[in-house]
């Protein structure tokens, strides 16, 4: 037997992906619940938006079969606009993200104005008001996780200098240069 730690399988690699997709660290606790003491992260904001899309597709042809699609637009947009600027802020501030709760909280009406915006185009497949929300929607989630790897540098494709006394040839540790000749 070895005392080595076991590597998690191909499997419990997905769940975790699923359940999380944030890297493991110091800062995972901004971005996700943990269940139980010992048990899986959460992303905080797929907690909210997921069981409450889900709860909209289920429940949204038994209240709102006859809805037209102007009103779920400007349901959408109401609903989607805090999750979003949420989830936007943690792309450009990331030392300083917003509270996992805000995340949870504004991801609720957020899942719940998608599984109503989706229904309509579940109805009508790709209509122009949907697929022009899609695209803006895309749009601007490129321009912000573009942006924030761009000023926070979490790609790690920005050079920086190495912090501590710049490099000496005397070989003795100083940081002094060697006398001149």
């Amino acid at each position: 037997m070895t005392s080595e730690p076991r590597r998690p399988g191909a499997g419990a690699r997905w769940l975790r992906f699923v359940l999380s997709h944030h890297p493991d660290g110091d800062r995972i606790h901004a971005h996700c619940w943990r269940i139980g003491s010992a048990g899986p992260w959460v992303c905080a904001r797929c907690l909210g938006l997921y069981p409450a899309m889900g709860l909209a597709l289920v429940l949204e042809p038994l209240l709102f079969p006859t809805l037209c699609a102007g009103p779920r637009a400007i349901a959408l947009a109401l609903t989607v606009t805090p999750a979003w600027l949420a989830w936007a802020h943690d792309r450009l501030r990331p030392e300083a993200p917003w509270p996992r709760v805000t995340a949870t909280l504004t991801a609720v009406p957020a899942g719940l104005g998608t599984g109503v915006w989706l229904w309509s185009h579940i109805r009508d497949p790709f209509h122009e008001a949907f697929t022009f929300s899609l695209a803006l929607v895309a749009v601007l989630s490129l321009a912000a996780w573009g942006l924030g790897r761009f000023l926070n540098d979490d790609a790690g494709s920005i050079p920086r200098l190495p912090e501590g006394p710049p490099p000496s040839d005397t070989g003795d540790g100083s940081g002094t240069p060697p006398p001149s000749r």
